[in-house]
């Protein structure tokens, strides 16, 4: 059988599929739990009320499987940063946040047990221990989360409302934690190839980033000193993902956080 490629992340493929649907496969071939788990996890963000695509299970593709989507017209919302209409992105960016967070499942893990092995995996046992602490104090709640929400994981269905993809990073915590790490990918994390770093795009994250915080607090009462101290949490566990390009920036600033 054949299937267009329409789009490619780093993990998987897009491709059309049947029926008004695509297919996510995965690149590799051993994530077949992988797969199981973004589908229902995306099927339990469906059910929540959050704005997610539905989901129509798995399906296999050669020695590979994916994810069944609900296929969305477009585009992406990282597209339109690069084609002007950058404000507006930044604002159904923060607004399809707080849609989220208005969400409850009893389907979600808490996010704080991951949270705390990924900084213990990444810091030395004393500055991880002091980190973990701290998140511990700040506490849990049963919001809907998704965990990395940016302009390349919201795509526009066809009526132009913003839809959050890649849910495989389900889970419930606090929603500030949410809104902590959506901040730091928008302002201050490594664009690696999606976007271009020119000085102007630099001078707009940082303003987007002010945008992004003004629209969801429209919505969503923020908290600004919970805010700040979740910034330390989201950079330790960042050094998980092991991105080259932010490794001395991210240890500088657990540094300057810490006090240290």
């Amino acid at each position: 059988m054949e299937a267009e490629l329409i789009g490619e992340g780093r993990r998987a493929e897009i491709l059309a599929w049947h029926n008004g649907t695509v297919l996510k496969l995965y690149r590799d071939p051993a994530e077949v739990d992988a797969a199981t788990e973004e589908a229902r996890a995306t099927s339990a963000a469906h059910a929540a009320g959050a704005p997610a695509p539905r989901c129509f299970g798995t399906a296999a593709f050669g020695e590979r499987t994916g994810v069944i989507l609900e296929r969305l017209s477009g585009p992406v919302l990282v597209d339109e940063i690069l084609n002007g209409d950058a404000t507006k992105a930044v604002v159904d960016l923060a607004t399809l946040l707080a849609t989220i967070h208005r969400c409850r499942s009893t389907e979600s893990r808490s996010v704080l047990p991951g949270l705390a092995r990924r900084i213990g995996s990444a810091l030395p046992p004393e500055k991880s221990a002091r980190i973990v602490e701290r998140m511990r104090e700040l506490g849990d709640a049963p919001t809907l989360l998704h965990t990395d929400l940016h302009v390349l994981n919201a795509v526009r269905n066809s009526r132009g409302r913003a839809i959050a993809i890649d849910w495989d990073t389900l889970f419930h915590g606090p929603p500030l934690y949410d809104v902590a790490r959506s901040l730091y990918l928008l302002v201050e994390a490594d664009a690696g190839d999606a976007i271009e770093p020119t000085d102007g795009l630099q001078s707009f994250r940082r303003q987007g980033g002010a945008i992004f915080l003004e629209t969801y607090g429209a919505s969503a009462a923020i908290d600004g000193a919970e805010l700040a101290a979740w910034r330390l949490p989201v950079l330790a566990a960042r050094l998980t993902e092991e991105i080259a390009e932010e490794r001395d920036y991210l240890h500088r600033e657990i540094h300057i956080s810490l006090g240290d």
